[in-house]
């Protein structure tokens, strides 16, 4: 219930409840949706809203536009003149196949643009010929095919560009030239094969290069050199054998490193010199060996290691004084039957270590790591999976269980020789 003064006067008390039913009267707006609930300046088209060409009407107030899962099939060209202030333009989940040469003319104050889980194919050369402040891109998961030279010449202030979920197969000479802003680029999932020495050659300023579940053997050497800015390079999931001793010479500031799901089955021992940056190296699911000595170099800031589902039968390249940092070192899934003495031990950071899965020959050269993995039980995430191969009676038994007694070795006298005499 309500109750006013009864001092107050009768239009005051006429404009206070005409206020008052008019509040009772609005519905809060309760869509589940991101989009369900248009803020003031937003234009937000949707299967529920739906439309099947871009509005002509002028509405100088709108500054951000969202087609989602609407019927439009194409953008013709100049689509959005008669909405110049638009400062976000998306377009997700659509059926467009066409987007005309000029498309988005007019729009000198777009910062961000979507065009995500379309059908497009190709797109002309002069699509974003008149978004001069463009800083974001994204155009992942839209069947395209091809990329053609000159299409992104006039997006100078671009700094994120998004191509992932794509099915490119090649970049063109050149693709990449007008781009001297761009920080982050994403490749992945497409099926490019090879890469041009030059290709990103003027991408100076890229701090993020994901190129991730490609068709990728190698890369030139040489084709890094000029992402002096680079902290995230992502070449996992691709078709990569060995890659050139340099190629990383030049990523000083390298934070993070993926190389895991290849087909690496060796590495030169130069290949991480100079990282002296970088924290996080993903190694697994390849075809690694050995680790040559001093294959790390000096990695002052490594805290992350994975070298799991490899070959590897030999962990001599892991030298703590090069790897101070380091934290967490997986080593499971490989051929390892014994760890050198101490070696653990002069990891004076480590809290996570992995070495499931190894055919462990559990003998009495192994007293000093059962001492370890006793000593340290908090450390090996996966001591359940941390079982004998070896000798016979011990195979599948967790080394955590053995005693002392348990791990010997059995030393064979030669065969006496009877001297004969004649």
């Amino acid at each position: 219930m309500l109750f006013l003064p009864s001092s107050m006067s009768p239009i005051l008390l006429l404009l206070f409840f005409l206020l008052f039913a008019s509040s009772k009267g609005q519905t809060p707006c309760s869509g589940a949706g991101t989009h369900d609930c248009p803020k003031p300046g937003e234009d937000v088209y949707t299967k529920t809203r739906d439309i099947t060409e871009i509005p002509k009407t002028p509405d100088p107030s709108i500054t951000k536009m969202f087609f989602i899962q609407t019927s439009l099939t194409e953008i013709p060209a100049g689509a959005f003149q008669s909405r110049p202030n638009l400062v976000t333009l998306e377009f997700i989940d659509n059926k467009i196949r066409t987007v005309e040469a000029g498309a988005f003319d007019g729009l000198e104050k777009l910062e961000e643009m979507e065009m995500s889980g379309a059908q497009l194919g190709s797109l002309p050369v002069d699509t974003f010929r008149d978004l001069p402040r463009l800083k974001k891109l994204n155009l992942k998961n839209s069947q395209i095919t091809w990329l053609e030279k000159g299409l992104f010449d006039h997006l100078g202030n671009l700094e994120e560009m998004y191509l992932h979920m794509n099915r490119i197969p090649s970049l063109p000479d050149g693709v990449f030239d007008e781009l001297p802003k761009l920080s982050s680029l994403h490749l992945a999932d497409n099926r490019i094969s090879r890469i041009l020495r030059d290709t990103f050659r003027p991408l100076t300023q890229l701090k993020t290069l994901r190129l991730q579940k490609n068709q990728l053997s190698s890369l030139s050497e040489g084709s890094l050199d000029s992402q002096h800015s680079l902290t995230e390079l992502n070449l996992a999931s691709n078709k990569i054998r060995t890659l050139p001793p340099h190629l990383l010479r030049n990523l000083s500031n390298l934070e993070k490193l993926f190389l895991e799901k290849n087909q690496i089955n060796f590495l030169p021992n130069v290949m991480f010199f100079g990282l002296r940056k970088l924290k996080q190296l993903n190694l697994a699911s390849n075809q690694l060996k050995v680790l040559p000595a001093q294959m790390f170099g000096e990695l002052p800031q490594l805290s992350d290691l994975d070298l799991s589902k490899n070959w590897i039968s030999s962990v001599e390249g892991l030298v703590p004084s090069s790897l101070p940092r380091m934290a967490t070192l997986k080593l499971n899934q490989n051929r390892l039957e014994n760890i050198p003495e101490g070696l653990f031990d002069n990891f004076e950071n480590l809290t996570s270590v992995y070495l499931g899965g190894n055919p462990w020959r559990c003998d009495c050269h192994l007293h000093a790591f059962l001492q370890w993995v006793r000593g340290h039980p908090k450390k090996v995430k996966d001591a359940s999976k941390v079982m004998c191969a070896s000798p016979d009676d011990l195979s599948g038994k967790a080394i955590g269980f053995l005693t002392e007694e348990q791990l010997i070795c059995l030393t064979t006298r030669p065969p006496s020789t009877i001297m004969g005499t004649t």
